[in-house]
Protein backbone atom coordinates (compact mmCIF):
# COMPACT_ATOMS: atom_id res chain seq x y z
CA UNK A 1 0.00 0.00 0.00
CA UNK A 2 2.46 2.47 0.82
CA UNK A 3 4.53 1.58 -2.49
CA UNK A 4 1.29 2.59 -4.51
CA UNK A 5 1.06 5.76 -2.87
CA UNK A 6 4.21 6.73 -3.37
CA UNK A 7 4.39 5.68 -6.69
CA UNK A 8 0.92 7.80 -7.14
CA UNK A 9 2.40 11.21 -5.51
CA UNK A 10 5.88 10.65 -8.04
CA UNK A 11 3.26 11.09 -10.78
CA UNK A 12 1.40 13.81 -9.46
CA UNK A 13 4.70 15.71 -8.70
CA UNK A 14 5.40 15.33 -12.16
CA UNK A 15 2.18 15.88 -13.53
CA UNK A 16 1.98 19.65 -11.92
CA UNK A 17 5.32 20.53 -11.85
CA UNK A 18 6.01 24.09 -12.78
CA UNK A 19 8.42 25.65 -15.20
CA UNK A 20 10.73 28.44 -13.24
CA UNK A 21 9.72 32.40 -13.39
CA UNK A 22 12.74 32.63 -15.24
CA UNK A 23 12.20 30.74 -18.25
CA UNK A 24 8.61 32.61 -18.90
CA UNK A 25 9.36 36.53 -18.07
CA UNK A 26 10.69 38.27 -21.14
CA UNK A 27 13.17 40.96 -21.50
CA UNK A 28 15.40 40.17 -18.55
CA UNK A 29 18.44 41.41 -17.40
CA UNK A 30 21.93 39.38 -18.47
CA UNK A 31 23.05 37.55 -21.05
CA UNK A 32 22.29 40.67 -22.97
CA UNK A 33 25.44 39.75 -25.78
CA UNK A 34 23.85 36.41 -26.98
CA UNK A 35 26.92 35.23 -29.56
CA UNK A 36 24.92 34.75 -32.89
CA UNK A 37 25.76 35.09 -36.54
CA UNK A 38 26.02 38.48 -37.82
CA UNK A 39 24.77 39.51 -41.18
CA UNK A 40 26.52 43.23 -42.77
CA UNK A 41 22.83 43.85 -43.87
CA UNK A 42 21.42 43.30 -40.25
CA UNK A 43 24.51 44.89 -38.26
CA UNK A 44 23.03 48.69 -38.94
CA UNK A 45 22.14 50.54 -35.79
CA UNK A 46 19.28 52.50 -37.38
CA UNK A 47 16.18 49.77 -39.53
CA UNK A 48 15.89 50.97 -42.60
CA UNK A 49 13.87 49.07 -45.20
CA UNK A 50 15.77 48.01 -48.54
CA UNK A 51 14.07 46.67 -51.51
CA UNK A 52 14.97 43.05 -52.69
CA UNK A 53 14.68 40.84 -55.23
CA UNK A 54 11.13 39.66 -55.70
CA UNK A 55 9.32 42.94 -53.57
CA UNK A 56 6.74 44.48 -55.28
CA UNK A 57 6.30 47.93 -55.66
CA UNK A 58 4.21 51.10 -56.35
CA UNK A 59 5.13 53.49 -57.49
CA UNK A 60 3.58 56.62 -58.09
CA UNK A 61 4.66 59.98 -60.59
CA UNK A 62 2.75 63.18 -60.17
CA UNK A 63 4.10 66.59 -62.44
CA UNK A 64 2.32 69.36 -63.97
CA UNK A 65 1.60 67.59 -67.20
CA UNK A 66 -0.63 64.61 -65.78
CA UNK A 67 -2.04 63.84 -68.58
CA UNK A 68 1.79 62.70 -70.69
CA UNK A 69 2.10 60.20 -67.57
CA UNK A 70 -1.53 58.53 -67.11
CA UNK A 71 -0.22 55.16 -66.69
CA UNK A 72 1.40 56.14 -64.19
CA UNK A 73 -1.22 58.01 -61.86
CA UNK A 74 -4.65 57.70 -63.14
CA UNK A 75 -6.39 61.20 -63.68
CA UNK A 76 -9.33 61.86 -61.59
CA UNK A 77 -11.16 60.04 -59.15
CA UNK A 78 -9.39 56.59 -58.77
CA UNK A 79 -11.67 53.63 -58.44
CA UNK A 80 -11.64 50.49 -56.35
CA UNK A 81 -8.48 48.30 -57.87
CA UNK A 82 -9.48 44.52 -56.97
CA UNK A 83 -6.27 43.32 -58.69
CA UNK A 84 -3.63 41.83 -56.16
CA UNK A 85 -0.55 43.92 -55.49
CA UNK A 86 1.19 41.85 -57.96
CA UNK A 87 -0.85 42.81 -60.71
CA UNK A 88 -0.83 46.50 -59.90
CA UNK A 89 2.80 47.00 -58.60
CA UNK A 90 6.31 46.78 -60.15
CA UNK A 91 8.02 43.59 -59.42
CA UNK A 92 11.42 43.62 -59.12
CA UNK A 93 13.20 40.85 -60.82
CA UNK A 94 15.82 38.10 -59.56
CA UNK A 95 18.90 40.51 -60.21
CA UNK A 96 17.36 43.70 -58.28
CA UNK A 97 16.29 45.28 -61.65
CA UNK A 98 12.21 47.19 -62.13
CA UNK A 99 10.83 47.86 -66.02
CA UNK A 100 9.68 51.26 -65.27
CA UNK A 101 7.64 53.43 -67.97
CA UNK A 102 9.82 55.88 -70.27
CA UNK A 103 12.80 54.84 -68.88
CA UNK A 104 13.17 51.37 -69.13
CA UNK A 105 15.13 49.24 -66.49
CA UNK A 106 16.04 50.43 -63.45
CA UNK A 107 18.44 49.01 -60.68
CA UNK A 108 16.54 49.25 -57.06
CA UNK A 109 17.21 46.35 -54.93
CA UNK A 110 19.55 46.63 -52.15
CA UNK A 111 18.25 50.89 -52.18
CA UNK A 112 16.04 52.36 -49.21
CA UNK A 113 12.55 53.98 -50.69
CA UNK A 114 13.95 57.16 -50.48
CA UNK A 115 16.97 56.05 -52.41
CA UNK A 116 14.66 54.44 -55.09
CA UNK A 117 12.68 57.55 -55.04
CA UNK A 118 15.24 59.72 -55.86
CA UNK A 119 17.09 57.39 -58.04
CA UNK A 120 13.74 57.43 -60.34
CA UNK A 121 13.66 60.87 -59.57
CA UNK A 122 16.69 62.03 -61.58
CA UNK A 123 16.09 59.78 -64.49
CA UNK A 124 12.68 60.74 -65.39
CA UNK A 125 13.68 64.41 -65.04
CA UNK A 126 15.20 64.22 -68.75
CA UNK A 127 11.66 62.85 -70.16
CA UNK A 128 8.74 65.04 -67.45
CA UNK A 129 8.40 67.98 -65.88
CA UNK A 130 9.05 68.49 -62.52
CA UNK A 131 7.94 64.73 -61.52
CA UNK A 132 7.50 63.71 -57.89
CA UNK A 133 7.48 59.99 -56.97
CA UNK A 134 6.10 57.88 -54.41
CA UNK A 135 7.60 54.77 -53.90
CA UNK A 136 6.08 52.12 -51.20
CA UNK A 137 6.54 48.60 -50.97
CA UNK A 138 3.41 46.61 -51.51
CA UNK A 139 4.87 43.17 -50.72
CA UNK A 140 5.90 43.86 -47.08
CA UNK A 141 4.76 40.05 -45.13
CA UNK A 142 6.36 37.86 -42.26
CA UNK A 143 5.46 34.53 -41.36
CA UNK A 144 4.49 33.07 -37.56
CA UNK A 145 4.94 29.46 -36.86
CA UNK A 146 4.58 26.99 -34.11
CA UNK A 147 3.51 27.57 -30.66
CA UNK A 148 1.83 30.67 -31.00
CA UNK A 149 -2.12 31.43 -30.45
CA UNK A 150 -2.64 32.72 -33.93
CA UNK A 151 -0.11 31.13 -36.73
CA UNK A 152 -0.13 32.27 -39.93
CA UNK A 153 1.04 34.89 -42.72
CA UNK A 154 1.10 38.31 -42.16
CA UNK A 155 0.82 41.14 -43.83
CA UNK A 156 2.41 44.51 -42.76
CA UNK A 157 0.71 48.02 -44.19
CA UNK A 158 3.76 50.36 -42.71
CA UNK A 159 7.50 50.02 -43.63
CA UNK A 160 8.69 48.31 -40.44
CA UNK A 161 7.40 46.36 -37.33
CA UNK A 162 9.32 45.11 -34.50
CA UNK A 163 9.94 41.30 -33.41
CA UNK A 164 7.86 41.99 -29.99
CA UNK A 165 5.09 43.40 -32.09
CA UNK A 166 5.11 40.85 -34.63
CA UNK A 167 4.78 38.28 -31.86
CA UNK A 168 1.97 40.24 -30.94
CA UNK A 169 -0.18 40.22 -34.09
CA UNK A 170 0.22 36.21 -33.93
CA UNK A 171 -1.41 36.08 -30.43
CA UNK A 172 2.02 35.85 -28.08
CA UNK A 173 3.43 32.60 -27.69
CA UNK A 174 1.61 30.02 -25.93
CA UNK A 175 1.92 27.85 -22.86
CA UNK A 176 3.85 25.37 -24.41
CA UNK A 177 6.26 27.74 -26.78
CA UNK A 178 10.22 27.66 -25.61
CA UNK A 179 11.26 31.24 -24.95
CA UNK A 180 14.84 30.42 -24.63
CA UNK A 181 15.20 29.00 -28.13
CA UNK A 182 13.04 30.96 -31.06
CA UNK A 183 14.68 30.36 -34.53
CA UNK A 184 14.45 33.16 -37.36
CA UNK A 185 14.60 32.65 -40.84
CA UNK A 186 15.91 35.90 -42.59
CA UNK A 187 15.95 35.97 -46.45
CA UNK A 188 19.26 38.44 -46.53
CA UNK A 189 20.98 38.20 -49.92
CA UNK A 190 21.15 35.03 -51.86
CA UNK A 191 21.25 32.26 -48.75
CA UNK A 192 18.83 32.42 -45.79
CA UNK A 193 20.29 32.75 -42.50
CA UNK A 194 18.94 31.12 -39.38
CA UNK A 195 19.44 32.84 -36.02
CA UNK A 196 18.56 32.06 -32.24
CA UNK A 197 16.49 33.90 -30.28
CA UNK A 198 16.37 33.87 -26.56
CA UNK A 199 13.27 35.73 -25.11
CA UNK A 200 14.38 35.84 -22.10
CA UNK A 201 17.08 38.23 -22.70
CA UNK A 202 17.05 41.75 -23.92
CA UNK A 203 18.79 40.12 -27.52
CA UNK A 204 15.29 40.92 -29.19
CA UNK A 205 16.42 44.33 -28.66
CA UNK A 206 19.47 44.61 -30.53
CA UNK A 207 20.18 45.94 -34.03
CA UNK A 208 20.09 42.78 -35.39
CA UNK A 209 16.50 41.66 -34.53
CA UNK A 210 14.92 44.74 -32.99
CA UNK A 211 12.51 44.57 -36.37
CA UNK A 212 11.26 42.13 -38.80
CA UNK A 213 12.52 41.84 -42.31
CA UNK A 214 10.31 41.19 -45.29
CA UNK A 215 9.96 37.72 -45.79
CA UNK A 216 11.13 36.85 -42.35
CA UNK A 217 9.70 33.66 -40.91
CA UNK A 218 9.42 33.24 -37.06
CA UNK A 219 9.23 29.70 -35.28
CA UNK A 220 8.46 29.04 -31.70
CA UNK A 221 9.42 25.16 -30.72
CA UNK A 222 7.40 23.73 -28.11
CA UNK A 223 8.78 22.51 -25.04
CA UNK A 224 10.13 19.09 -24.27
CA UNK A 225 6.75 18.47 -22.16
CA UNK A 226 4.03 19.05 -24.16
CA UNK A 227 3.10 15.61 -24.96
CA UNK A 228 3.18 14.71 -21.05
CA UNK A 229 0.83 17.89 -20.48
CA UNK A 230 -1.20 17.00 -23.26
CA UNK A 231 -1.48 13.31 -22.34
CA UNK A 232 -1.61 14.67 -18.68
CA UNK A 233 -5.80 14.23 -18.23
CA UNK A 234 -5.67 10.87 -19.11
CA UNK A 235 -2.66 9.89 -17.66
CA UNK A 236 -4.51 11.24 -14.35
CA UNK A 237 -7.56 9.41 -14.55
CA UNK A 238 -5.38 6.02 -14.79
CA UNK A 239 -3.52 6.52 -12.13
CA UNK A 240 -6.71 7.14 -10.17
CA UNK A 241 -8.06 3.98 -10.58
CA UNK A 242 -4.63 2.04 -10.68
CA UNK A 243 -3.80 3.64 -7.27
CA UNK A 244 -7.59 3.21 -6.10
CA UNK A 245 -6.99 -0.72 -7.21
CA UNK A 246 -4.02 -1.05 -5.01
CA UNK A 247 -5.46 0.46 -2.53
CA UNK A 248 -8.38 -1.91 -2.45
CA UNK A 249 -6.36 -5.10 -3.02
CA UNK A 250 -3.92 -4.16 -0.50
CA UNK A 251 -7.13 -3.59 1.85
CA UNK A 252 -8.95 -7.38 1.21
CA UNK A 253 -5.52 -8.80 1.40
CA UNK A 254 -4.77 -7.67 4.66
CA UNK A 255 -8.09 -8.50 5.76
CA UNK A 256 -7.76 -12.61 4.84
CA UNK A 257 -4.60 -12.78 6.10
Amino acid sequence: MSKALLVSFFLMALLFSCTPIRQVIYFQQGNDSVAVKKNTDTANNVFELRIYPSAILAINVFTVNSEAIAYFTPIGPIPADPRSGYERGFVVDPDGFVDVPMIGSVKLAGLTLKEAKDTLTRRLKNYIQEPVIAVKLLSFKFTVLGEVNKPGQYFVSQEKITFPEALGVAGDLTAYGRRTNIKLIRNVGKNPMVYTIDLTTRQVLSPEFAYVYPEDVIYVEPVKRKNFLTEAPAISIVTSITTTAIVLLSFILSKKY
